[in-house]
Order: C-alpha cells, then structure tokens, then sequence
C-alpha cells in the first residue's frame, strides 16, 4: 500500500496515511496515478484561487457600468428631455422674434403645460429614444419607466396631493375629485398647469415614450447608412441648428441685459451642437466609399 502524497509505503491492511490522512493505493501505478491527480487538482485550485478576485472585479465593475448606464438613461428620460422641451419651446419662440411675431408667456406655457397629455415632452421622448436606441441600444432604456411608474403609484395610493397647501380641497385627489382625474385628467381645475402632473405624471409619460422609442429602435435591424453620408449631414446640420440659436439666445440676452440665470440658456444649446458636430464628424471617418456609391 502507498501514500499518493507522501509516497511512503504501508503494510496491508492500512488504509489511510497516518501523516497525509489520505487514502492508500493498492500499488506504486495506482500511486504514481492518484499523485497526478492530486497534482492537477491542486494547480487547478490555486489557479481559481487567483482568477476569483479577477472574476469579483469585473462583476463588479460591470455592475458599476450598469448602474452608472441606467442613471444616465434615467435622467434623460426624465429631466432631461423634459428641460430640454422647454429649451427648444423657447428657442422656436425666439426665432419668430426675429420676424417679428411676438407671443405672450403664457402661450408657451400652455404649450407645455397647459394640458394633462404634454404632447411635446411625449413626441421628444419618443424622438430621443428613437435616436439614441439607434447606436447604443442599451437594455437600461427599456426600462427607465419603472422608477417614475413606482412614484406615481405611490403618489396615486398614498399621497393625495402632493402640495395639499397650494390647492384647495376641491382640487385635491381622493378629496373633492378622483385621483385619476388629478394625475391624468383636467385635475386642479382653473390652476391648471396642475403641480402634481408636472411633478409626477409626465416624467413617467416622457420615460414610457423613451423607452418605447428605444424598443421601436431595437425592433428594426441596423443598416449600413446608419453610418453614412445621411447621418453625417442630419448631425452636422442639426449642430449647426443647435449653435445657431445658441448665438441667438447670447444677443437676445444681451439685448435685455445679461443675468446669471441667462448661463445655462446660452451654454445648453452650445453644448448640444458642439457635441453633434463631433459626432458628425467621428461618424464621417466611419464612411466607407465602396458602400455609399
């Protein structure tokens, strides 16, 4: 009888090494055999050893992507598309300035506001998801509607209004009108823009369009002039757009004399167009002659 791991040898009868405690074999092949074994098994070992703090590294690190992806998506589906609609209400405002057709406030208000569907926020929504679903078809997009979603369930079955202080108990959901009516409807009646919608009800609605925009983008296989020359014009000139009424937001301010709060008017457009022309222009050294012919 032998030890696989020490070697040593034993009478018969013995069947487990008094040093090594482990099992004896019946002869010095089945020894040299089982040694080989143990041999593998424990450079197999040690090589787990060292690639699991690999493998916990890069699954953390993936998971810190994921959710630094998601929060990216979830400001965009959200404030960001909902500041940004009311950016290019404003620029596409200015513009008929410059013509010489001037509109009160409270027309753009109503625009974005005025009704419980906000048609502009949801079309840019869809629009951005659309786009963006387009080139980096993130799974995190699909699903940026559930935190808004969880919030305004939890608005409808817990808080019957938001700001109970501001709206009288005739307008408030679960007391003098149904919850739905507040969130969905024409709730708040002559207060209308209603707070708690603007607050709640259409950052879930903008999520939702996002998300389905990103879902459409996915649904339609890619084609190679995604790449091409049409891109690269359609960002070229929407930067050029961008810029565009970023200059002209800078000579309206100056015109009516420049504050602190006028920073983020100017910087916003010019930010979105500069980007937009890197894109372009990344995407142009993209082009491959031979398929655009």
């Amino acid at each position: 009888m032998f030890c696989p791991s020490c070697q040593s040898e034993y009478r018969a009868g013995f069947t487990e090494c008094n040093d090594c405690h482990v099992h004896l074999a019946g002869s010095r092949d089945e020894m040299w055999s089982a040694s080989d074994s143990r041999k593998a098994d424990r450079h197999w070992q040690s090589v787990v050893n060292r690639v699991k703090p690999l493998a916990m590294f890069v699954s953390w690190r993936d998971l810190g992507k994921s959710a630094a992806l998601f929060t990216l998506h979830q400001y965009i589906a959200t404030l960001g598309i909902d500041v940004l609609a009311g950016l290019m209400t404003a620029y596409i405002f200015d513009v008929l300035r410059l013509f010489g057709r001037t509109f009160p406030q409270k027309t753009m208000l109503w625009i974005l506001t005025g009704t419980p569907y906000y048609p502009v926020q949801i079309a840019l929504g869809l629009f951005v998801g659309w786009v963006v679903g387009r080139r980096v078809r993130h799974r995190a997009m699909l699903w940026v509607w559930v935190l808004p979603a969880a919030y305004l369930t939890y608005a409808l079955i817990a808080i019957p209004t938001l700001v109970p202080q501001w709206i009288p108990p005739a307008y408030q959901a679960g007391v003098g009108e149904s919850r739905f009516k507040h969130y969905f409807g024409w709730g708040c009646g002559d207060l209308h823009p209603c707070f708690d919608q603007n607050a709640i009800t259409v950052l879930f609605y903008i999520a939702a369009a996002y998300s389905i925009g990103a879902l459409l983008a996915r649904k339609i296989p890619l084609r190679s002039r995604l790449t091409g020359r049409r891109e690269f014009w359609g960002s070229l000139s929407t930067g050029l757009v961008f810029l565009f009424l970023a200059v002209l937001e800078l000579v309206l301010t100056i015109r009516q004399g420049w504050r602190g709060i006028y920073l983020g008017l100017v910087t916003t457009p010019a930010g979105i167009g500069s980007f937009l022309l890197l894109y372009a222009f990344l995407q142009r050294n993209r082009i491959d002659p031979a398929t655009e012919k």
